[in-house]
């Protein structure tokens, strides 16, 4: 079996999401000794891209990773004749494969991180109307011609239901892998200076709900700190009990170190389609508390290996945290039991359930 991934991977220090499961994909593809190959386009962000690139170049790092025009994918595809195309990550290069996929002889997988359909009116640095024209129409041709559809949850799968129309019979609900980022055998509770929580606000293209979330933490009659990590908001002084500090997204290398101080990590009810955030900061212990609208909660038991709260009651967060600085639950416990997430989601067992649709799709049984 022949594979081909096409998409984007990361560069330079900071990780997200798609980039990340794309690599780690890739890199468990090639351990479970598959013949598998990444392909990747010259985006124009790239240093070395030019208008001849984009169309014409080519590229292959040390790790076996090609870097096409174009023409040059047009071309590759054709001659290769991959048994899987997969796109494991959802990008306007993508759009030209589709004109000429009646050539391939291959099956279309594709890995949807999002719904764009959701996402782009939300976003807060709004895109061209030519280019939001592309996105959706890229999305919608995904969703129409592929042979099988991955989502990362069943939240997920529930809110592309919502704006397209597509068979059950193509769709998998396949979980986004977790990497530990650090052994930490015991985490330790100390709330002395207060409970400290991380909420991971991103980029300044979405809006995560951290306002909504500031307004209910206003509430609460305990000492909280709370780490906003990526884009800042304007900074309003909040009640007595509640400190408020901004922290720049951090390198993946030393995510660990920050993350180490903290207890939990909290999530507003805006919806999510995974959450690889929330699962690596469980590796460490760290015990989350999201709504039910996060594709993660799936795997959380509320008051077991996590809190999970109604995405329609928000306010059940203020509770929940009183609770806990009452001693009201062992977090020790929940902590250790948040840990063993990675058990569950870890990337050898998420590579195997890709192989389960790679195989399923060639014998037909996903039509």
């Amino acid at each position: 079996m022949k594979i081909v991934l096409l998409g984007r991977l990361h560069e330079g220090k900071i990780d997200f999401g798609p980039q990340k499961v794309a690599q780690q994909l890739y890199k468990n593809l090639l351990i479970n000794n598959m013949n598998v190959e990444f392909v990747e386009y010259f985006f124009k962000i790239y240093n070395n891209s030019t208008c001849f690139k984009r169309f014409l170049g080519y590229e292959k790092s040390p790790d076996n990773i090609k870097r096409l025009g174009i023409i040059r994918l047009f071309i590759y595809l054709l001659r290769t004749q991959p048994d899987i195309i997969h796109i494991i990550t959802l990008e306007r290069f993508i759009l030209s494969i589709f004109l000429y996929k009646f050539l391939l002889k291959g099956k279309f997988v594709v890995t949807f991180h999002s719904v764009l359909k959701y996402e782009l009116p939300r976003r807060k640095i709004k895109t061209s109307n030519f280019g939001r024209f592309k996105d959706y129409l890229m999305e919608y041709l995904a969703i129409k011609f592929s042979d099988s559809l991955i989502f990362l949850s069943n939240p997920h799968l529930s809110l592309a239901g919502e704006f397209y129309k597509f068979s059950n019979n193509k769709v998998n609900i396949v979980p986004n892998g977790i990497k530990v980022l650090r052994i930490q055998k015991i985490k330790h509770f100390d709330f002395s200076d207060g409970i400290n929580v991380v909420f991971y606000n991103g980029t300044n293209e979405f809006d995560r709900g951290l306002e909504q979330l500031l307004l209910v933490f206003d509430k609460v009659k305990i000492p909280v700190n709370i780490y906003v990590l990526g884009i800042m908001k304007n900074i309003v002084e909040r009640k007595k009990f509640v400190k408020t500090n901004y922290v720049e997204i951090i390198p993946h290398d030393i995510l660990p170190e920050f993350l180490a101080k903290i207890h939990f990590v909290i999530k507003a009810n805006v919806i999510e389609t995974f959450s690889l955030f929330v699962g690596e900061c469980m590796t460490m212990g760290l015990i989350p508390i999201i709504s039910d609208k996060v594709g993660i909660s799936e795997y959380l038991v509320n008051g077991v290996n996590g809190f999970v709260y109604n995405n329609e009651n928000i306010e059940d967060v203020k509770t929940i945290l009183e609770n806990i600085y009452n001693g009201q639950y062992d977090i020790q416990t929940i902590s250790q039991n948040a840990q063993s997430i990675v058990d569950e989601l870890n990337w050898n067992k998420v590579a195997q359930k890709y192989l389960e649709v790679y195989k399923l799709v060639i014998e037909c049984k996903i039509k």
